[in-house]
């Protein structure tokens, strides 16, 4: 498992962990639960854990959601792609798993940047519109099983992106997206089929990827966990360069590089969901 490394204020900067997340032990935040309030912690909180939960084996994952209160009905495997369908009450969240270098098929999903256009207007990233179409079937035939009253999508990474495409085919009425890629261009941007909320954690490199020359943009509400701790709903533009600024020349003078087994830059270092789950753990309700 390896021994976290904490360095300025990333609380583990263990490469092995940011690209493994299911090295790190599920049990590292509490999940209280107050129904679907995505800016308040502890719903951010529990939502960051069952994106954590999906990256583990599913007994572990299983395990873990019924200590807080979670079921989980089923775990869709196909080819590369992950999802988990959890429940609780009259909820239903589908919960995707982001990218696993091991998974060949997701590094090439991340890597087919070309936008294609998306049923619902606009132009999408082709490669997550792929991995969506791979496992929209199963995900579907499930939903009609489970015939729940609500849903909403939760997913980290390559998980987040799916979410969102997931708000596009069932009746999502949130998304909580962590570390979360741009998904399109601007005009399939500005479609909101329901609310979403982007958290991004200090320097994270992913929500700057793909990059807005090749004609990508963002939308929804950015929940920006700055490096000094707060939660920040869309920050400035030039407070946002300025606290990714101060907080990756924090992370410089630490030398991560002569840490044996850390990220040497924070933009990597931050996205590791056991990142975002340790900041979230640290807000007040």
């Amino acid at each position: 498992m390896g021994v976290p490394i904490p360095l300025a204020d990333v609380p583990d900067a263990r490469r092995a962990h940011v690209l493994h997340p299911e090295l790190v032990p599920l049990d590292l935040v509490s999940a209280a639960w107050t129904d679907v309030q995505p800016q308040q912690p502890a719903c951010a909180r529990a939502c960051a854990g069952l994106a954590h939960a999906v990256y583990h084996a599913e007994d572990a994952a299983r395990s873990w959601a019924a200590g807080w209160g979670w079921k989980l009905r089923r775990r869709i495997v196909v080819g590369g792609g992950r999802c988990d369908l959890v429940t609780r009450d009259d909820l239903l969240a589908l919960v995707f798993c982001g990218t696993r270098p091991d998974e060949v098929q997701n590094l090439r999903h991340d890597a087919d940047a070309i936008l294609t256009a998306h049923p619902a207007g606009g132009r999408v990233h082709r490669g997550f519109w792929a991995a969506h179409q791979q496992l929209e079937g199963a995900v579907d035939a499930a939903i009609a099983e489970l015939a729940p009253r609500r849903i909403i999508g939760i997913g980290h990474s390559l998980g987040a992106a799916l979410a969102l495409l997931a708000a596009h085919r069932w009746p999502v009425e949130a998304v909580l997206a962590y570390g979360c890629p741009r998904l399109g261009d601007r005009c399939f941007a500005a479609i909101e089929p329901c609310p979403l909320y982007r958290f991004q954690n200090g320097a994270d490199v992913v929500g700057h990827l793909p990059p807005q020359g090749l004609g990508y943009r963002h939308g929804g509400t950015l929940m920006y966990l700055s490096p000094a701790g707060l939660l920040l709903a869309n920050p400035p533009s030039a407070r946002l360069r300025r606290a990714r600024f101060a907080g990756s020349l924090r992370y410089a003078v630490q030398l991560p590089a002569l840490r044996a087994g850390a990220c040497w830059f924070r933009d990597l270092a931050d996205h590791g969901i056991h990142n975002y789950r340790s900041k979230l753990d640290r807000l007040s309700d």
